[in-house]
């Protein structure tokens, strides 16, 4: 008999504890539904402010982007804030991301992160390019197009061109790998100043530099061993690139003539 009721009380305060968890979680629920309720329903945090805190470029003024995506007057937890950043960089896609943040409580703030050009490349017109690959006009940034290389002699290689896209035509990716190891290497991105790169014939791509010194590369597919040669020439010569007419790279012993005085 005392058995069963030491059971019985066990299982009536197992019932009780059982209960009150219960009721306490329906509590915690329905708490937490008001909650979410408030914050989507309250006008405190209706859309009052779109802003940018990057400087825009030409075109991207406040009601341009305003048309991409209706916010204002929306509840600030309801929207989509990756979908409205997939809209924007669609329709602007000179630029390399667009994210939207949340400035509670009525108040949403867009970030425009600017390509950054390495060269320009003359196609049906002439574009920026990142080194990625990817064309773009410009982004308003300040790029001082006239300390660019441009690139020439692809405009048959690369139809219908189109800012934002990232094109993988062989003449055009080995040269923009030719440009980044460039700016990787330090003597050559500070001695080296090129003005323009020809490709007009892949087997006889040159460089045309600042100075006026003519680099002659040969082919396309031997530009890695050249940056190799054209490192070890410049330790050589030291500050006296200004003064050479041409480089010939082409042959197994690099060709150098001096300007005439």
């Amino acid at each position: 008999m005392r058995r069963d009721n030491i059971k019985r009380k066990r299982l009536r305060f197992l019932i009780r504890i059982g209960l009150l968890s219960i009721l306490s979680l329906t509590i915690l629920i329905c708490a937490l539904w008001l909650f979410i309720h408030y914050l989507v329903t309250s006008k405190y945090f209706t859309i009052k402010y779109c802003d940018s805190s990057t400087q825009l470029d030409r075109g991207i003024e406040k009601d341009k982007y305003y048309d991409s995506f209706d916010i204002i007057g929306q509840n600030i937890f309801k929207i989509n804030l990756q979908e409205i950043s997939e809209v924007l960089r669609r329709r602007f896609p000179d630029y390399k991301s667009i994210t939207l943040k949340r400035a509670l409580p009525d108040r949403v703030i867009i970030e425009f992160q600017p390509r950054e050009a390495i060269a320009m490349v003359e196609l049906s017109e002439r574009f920026f390019v990142d080194k990625e690959g990817i064309l773009f006009r410009s982004t308003g940034q300040g790029i001082d197009s006239m300390q660019l290389p441009l690139i020439i002699g692809l405009r048959n290689k690369i139809a219908d061109p189109r800012p934002g896209i990232r094109y993988s035509e062989g003449t055009f990716r080995r040269i923009i790998e030719f440009i980044n190891s460039i700016n990787k290497i330090e003597i050559l991105s500070e001695r080296l100043k090129i003005r323009e790169i020809n490709s007009k014939n892949i087997n006889d791509i040159f460089i045309l530099t600042v100075s006026g010194c003519k680099i002659n590369l040969g082919s396309i597919k031997s530009l890695g061993k050249d940056l190799i040669v054209l490192q070890r020439l410049l330790h050589r010569i030291g500050d006296d690139l200004g003064e050479m007419e041409y480089i010939d790279l082409r042959f197994r012993e690099p060709a150098v003539k001096y300007k005439k005085k």
